[in-house]
């Protein structure tokens, strides 16, 4: 019988098979119900008037089919069991047919099952308008934030350059919460698995140890496509933001990124639309959580409870029992992994990338084979302190305009102080030259420099203690117009120490290049408020507390845990600045380390070797 069917379908054109009467043409019906099947699949406009009209006709099609195939089938059959047997099969198989064919059309194309499948249809296309219009979008944004900052403030609030992160990325050494495990780069999203909705990763590091020119690694091998990273490709969708920016929802990120296309959407639709394809969010600096991007976590974590989005987040160590807490009250689950910087096999070849890239174009006066040098006997000494990529860049900076300052770091602090030393002498010489500032006299100038950096390091402070990293606009232009009366170029200034971020929105925002800055001039209030001999009247004699009680306009917290890491800075300047501006009494230095170890500073945290000579 299937040989014979086929053998109908196969008729040519003039084969008399063609002839027969209507109803009994089966090969002419199947012809009509290919067309119709053709053209419902193409139709590009579905309406449901239109639905009901199809319906109808293959119903009769299938009518003009069965009787066809009854006509040609059993005219060959000649026992008439055999004839009842074949026909009553038939009639079985047509009338299932014809069967779900009416349960289509009285249930399958109502009002709401259609309306389901128009939204389908809606959906698909806006798929297809955020990939053709909004991915662009996305990847134009996102080159912004491939590259790092060099921190070399000190050539002028003009000169600033952005090196792409792949001409300077190092090998990093990352290892797992469990224990000593090494976890390869390649291997980093295993760690962050897409379909667990409860899973998220946490890259913990302290500051300068790289966790920002790490997740800038990520964003630059998916930009170029590279198949370094296992998995990374596979998402469509790469989001990141830094948690110091002003975005406060899921929503207003997407809008950031996808540009003008988001207008094409209503309500929340871009949101469903975007988490429809695999989506990769990195969110930098937990640390640096503001009012809004709080807002903008939690909103996260609610997604992360039904939506399938890949979460990474990096935080300093610090503040990871407060993100545990806060993520685990959410039913959250959180996979760690611990970046440990750079090897010691592996600093040599970032500083050479580092030097190669500051140096391109220009001529560099030093050595780097000497620098090398210094750095291989150091090895032991400042194991740690090398190991944060920022400090070995800073070195490098300094070696390659300051090269005589070098001899005489054997701290972490002293690497700070020699690079602040070095970023104000800078200032100094750019302020001698420029038309507002060269007719005054060094001693003035160097005067308001001071009042300007005392009034810096105050704001830095208050930065620290709001939990930012940002000096808000409001005190900027106060300290702009502050030294403007004063005849100073408020940019210069300013230029010297913060640098100016574009946020992903567009708006833009001073902020210090890195928190360890930021603590750096924070910590320094101290000592120049300590030999500063307009020190305020009304206190007798100043000491660290009362510096300390004045800044927080009262008594000194219970807790001190989030002043840990500017109190180790502090301590830390009030011994290297012996030799140089800063001279404090012993009692002061005393009373600055009590302070740290109410902070709750563990003996292995007193990196610095000023502290243990204060603890012999």
């Amino acid at each position: 019988m299937c040989f014979f069917f086929f053998s109908i379908c196969l008729a040519g054109k003039n084969d008399e098979k063609w002839q027969k009467q209507n109803g009994s043409d089966p090969e002419m019906s199947l012809a009509v119900l290919k067309d119709k099947r053709n053209e419902t699949a193409h139709n590009p406009r579905i309406e449901r008037g239109w639905c009901c009209l199809i319906i109808d006709e293959l119903y009769e099609l299938t009518i003009k089919i069965q009787e066809g195939l009854k006509l040609v089938v059993l005219g060959y059959v000649v026992n008439p069991e055999d004839k009842e047997k074949i026909e009553r099969e038939m009639d079985r198989v047509f009338d299932n047919t014809r069967q779900k064919i009416h349960e289509i059309g009285k249930g399958g194309i109502g009002a709401e099952v259609f309306d389901e499948y128009q939204r389908e249809i809606d959906f698909t296309k806006k798929m297809k308008l955020l990939e053709e219009e909004g991915f662009p979008c996305l990847k134009k944004i996102l080159e912004k934030f491939k590259s790092i900052n060099p921190l070399n403030l000190i050539t002028g609030t003009s000169s600033n350059p952005n090196i792409p992160v792949e001409k300077i990325y190092t090998e990093m050494k990352l290892e797992g919460e469990s224990g000593p495990c090494s976890v390869p780069i390649e291997e980093i999203l295993n760690h962050v698995p897409h379909y667990d909705h409860s899973q998220l990763l946490l890259i913990k590091g302290m500051a300068g140890m790289g966790k920002t020119t790490l997740v800038k690694k990520i964003i630059s091998d998916w930009l170029s496509k590279k198949d370094d990273i296992k998995g990374l490709s596979d998402f469509a969708i790469l989001l990141y933001v830094e948690c110091r920016d002003s975005i406060e929802s899921f929503k207003d990120l997407l809008v950031a990124f996808f540009g003008d296309v988001h207008q094409k959407f209503q309500d929340n639709e871009i949101i469903d639309v975007c988490l429809a394809h695999k989506c990769l969010l990195i969110i930098d600096g937990y640390d640096e959580l503001n009012d809004k991007s709080s807002k903008l976590f939690l909103d996260v974590l609610t997604l992360k409870k039904s939506r399938k989005i890949s979460v990474i987040v990096t935080t300093r160590p610090e503040f990871q029992e407060r993100f545990n807490n806060q993520v685990k009250s959410d039913y959250t689950t959180v996979s760690t992994i611990r970046l440990e910087g750079i090897p010691k096999e592996k600093r040599e070849e970032f500083v050479c990338k580092y030097y190669a890239v500051l140096g391109s174009g220009s001529s560099p006066l030093q050595s780097l084979d000497e620098l090398l040098k210094y750095l291989r006997k150091t090895k032991h000494t400042m194991h740690e302190v090398w190991g944060l990529p920022l400090n070995l860049a800073l070195v490098t900076v300094l070696w390659m305009i300051k090269p005589e300052v070098i001899s005489n770091i054997t701290t972490e602090a002293e690497l700070y102080w020699q690079f602040y030393l070095l970023s104000l002498s800078k200032l100094m010489e750019r302020l001698a030259k420029n038309l507002l500032t060269a007719h005054l006299p060094l001693s003035v100038l160097n005067a308001r420099v001071q009042q300007f950096i005392e009034k810096l390091c105050c704001e830095s402070f208050k930065a620290l203690q709001n939990d930012e990293i940002n000096i808000s606009k409001s005190t900027i232009n106060h300290l702009s117009n502050s030294f403007s009366r004063l005849g100073l170029p408020a940019e210069e200034l300013t230029g010297a120490f913060l640098e100016i971020v574009t946020t992903s929105q567009g708006s833009f925002h001073y902020s210090f290049p890195h928190k360890g800055m930021m603590e750096f001039m924070a910590a320094l209030y101290f000592p120049v408020k300590l030999t500063n001999q307009c020190w305020d009247q009304s206190v007798n004699t100043a000491t660290p507390t009362k510096i300390f009680e004045m800044l927080l306009g009262g008594s000194l917290p219970e807790n001190l845990h989030k002043y840990q890491n500017m109190l180790i800075q502090m301590i830390s300047l009030l011994h290297v600045g012996d030799g140089d501006q800063i001279k404090v009494s012993e009692e002061a230095k005393i009373e600055a380390l009590e302070l740290l170890v109410k902070s709750g500073c563990e003996r292995q945290r007193l990196r610095a070797k000023s502290l243990e000579e204060y603890q012999m």
